[in-house]
């Protein structure tokens, strides 16, 4: 939370994006916001070196 902006963050776990999307799509009229898909850095770092994919 960013107290002085009132910005909050939530973490969502979903295997579907698309489904995480149709959830929060009933707030979007009165909402303002972003979804943003992220991954853990374990993740992040396979896909960038190769010698940690196994």
């Amino acid at each position: 939370m960013a107290v002085t902006e009132h910005t909050y963050y939530t973490t969502v776990r979903d295997k579907d994006y698309q489904s995480l999307l149709e959830f929060f799509e009933p707030l979007v009229p009165t909402q303002t916001g972003g979804i943003h898909p992220v991954t853990t850095m374990d993740e992040w770092t396979k896909h960038i070196d190769p010698k940690r994919r196994g």
